[in-house]
C-alpha cells in the first residue's frame, strides 16, 4: 500500500466524517459500537497505524498484505436500523473467524464504483454486496475481479451467489398460523416500492390464502402505506379510525414489525381490541415487538447468521470459482405472541 493512509482516507472509505473516525479510533464516546467496529476494521484493512499508546492501537495496527473482503453497502443502511447492523456484524465476525480483514465501501450515487486505490488488489478475497444495489453497480463491482456474493438481495442480471432470507415462506407460515386459528378475512399492510422483501412477504401471504381456498371463505385485501415518507403512520391511523361496522378484517399481516406496531397503536386509539376484535402480526422480530401492547406475533428471520453465511459462501466460491451460482435461503421461524 504505497499511498499514505490517513483518518480522512478511512472516513472517505466509509462515507463518515473525519470527526467520527477520530472518535472511534481514540476510543472516545460519540459514535455507536457498530460504527466503531467498522472504523477499526477499515483501519486494519487499509494499513492505518495509530500512535503508540493510543487506546485502540492494538486493534487498528498495521496489517499489510492480509487477506480481506470488500463489503459494499449503501451508507444510509448502516444507520437505518438494527437489522442491517446485525447483518454487518455477522459478516465481520465470520471474516475474522476465517482469518480475513474487511473494509466497508460505500458506492457513490453519482458515479460507477471503482476499486479503492489505497487497497491491495492481490490481497482481496472478493466482494459481499449488502442489501439492494443497482444491477449497474453490482456489474461494476464484479468487473473488478474476484467472486461476488449478494447478501439479502438477488439480481437476475448479475451472475452471482445470493444468500437470502425466506421471506415468502415466512409469510406463508405466518398466514397459515392465522388461518388455522380461525381467521378468514385478511388485510396485508405494506409498500411494494419500499423493498423487495415487502413484495416477497405479500406474495407469501397471497399464496397461503390461495392454497387455503376461496371456497372456505378466506379473503385478502392489500393496503399500501407510503412507508418511505416520514408521516406514513398518520394515514394508517386515519384509515383504521374510519373503519365502519363490519369492515374490520379478522387479521392484519404487516410487512414488518414497525408497521405492525403502528397498526396496534392505531387500533387501540380507535377503541379496537387485539386479539379479540382482530389479530395483528409482523415480520423481523425486532426488540420492540415483544414489548407491544399486546406483544406482537411475528416472524424471526436470520440476521447475524445471514451475514455469516455470506462470508462462508465467499470462501467457498473462492475455492471453487467455476461452479454454478447458488441461491441460499435461510428458513424463517414463527414467534407466536398474544396479538394473534
Amino acid at each position: 500500500m504505497s499511498r499514505r493512509v490517513s483518518m480522512q482516507t478511512i472516513a472517505d472509505s466509509l462515507r463518515l466524517s473525519k470527526f467520527a473516525v477520530s472518535r472511534a479510533l481514540s476510543g472516545k464516546p460519540g459514535v455507536s459500537e457498530d460504527t466503531r467496529r467498522s472504523v477499526l476494521a477499515a483501519a486494519r484493512a487499509l494499513g492505518y497505524r495509530l500512535p503508540k499508546g493510543a487506546p485502540e492501537a492494538e486493534a487498528a495496527e498495521r496489517n499489510d498484505g492480509s487477506a480481506y473482503a470488500l463489503i459494499w453497502m449503501d451508507p444510509t443502511m448502516q444507520n437505518e436500523s438494527s437489522y442491517w447492523a446485525r447483518l454487518l456484524t455477522g459478516v465481520t465476525t465470520a471474516c475474522r473467524d476465517l482469518g480475513w480483514e474487511h473494509a466497508v465501501v460505500s458506492p457513490r450515487p453519482d458515479a460507477p464504483p471503482t476499486f479503492p486505490a489505497y487497497m491491495d488488489r492481490e490481497a482481496c478475497i472478493g466482494h459481499i454486496a449488502v442489501g439492494t444495489l443497482s444491477a449497474e453497480t453490482l456489474a461494476s463491482v464484479q468487473a473488478m475481479g474476484g467472486p461476488l456474493v449478494l447478501l439479502d438481495h438477488e439480481e437476475p442480471l448479475v451472475r452471482a451467489d445470493a444468500v437470502l432470507n425466506a421471506n415468502a415462506d415466512g409469510a406463508e407460515l405466518l398466514t397459515n398460523h392465522l388461518l388455522f386459528a380461525g381467521r378468514r378475512s385478511f388485510v396485508f399492510v405494506g409498500d411494494d416500492a419500499f423493498a423487495p422483501s415487502f413484495r416477497e412477504r405479500w406474495r407469501g401471504c397471497r399464496q397461503a390464502i390461495d392454497a387455503f381456498g376461496g371456497a372456505k371463505g378466506a379473503r385478502l385485501r392489500k393496503w399500501t402505506v407510503p412507508y418511505a415518507e416520514p408521516r406514513w403512520a398518520d394515514g394508517l391511523h386515519a384509515t383504521l379510525a374510519a373503519l365502519g361496522a363490519g369492515e374490520l378484517p379478522d387479521a392484519f399481516v404487516c410487512a414488518n414489525d414497525h408497521i405492525a406496531l403502528e397498526t396496534l397503536r392505531g387500533l387501540r386509539r380507535a377503541g379496537r381490541r387485539v386479539p379479540d376484535d382482530c389479530a395483528v402480526a409482523g415480520f423481523d422480530n425486532v426488540e420492540a415487538s415483544a414489548a407491544g401492547d399486546p406483544p406482537l406475533t411475528t416472524v424471526e428471520l436470520a440476521k447475524e447468521a445471514l451475514g455469516r453465511r455470506a462470508a462462508e459462501q465467499l470462501a467457498r466460491r473462492k475455492e471453487k470459482p467455476g461452479e454454478q451460482p447458488e441461491k441460499i435461503l435461510l428458513s424463517a421461524r414463527l414467534v407466536p405472541r398474544a396479538s394473534g
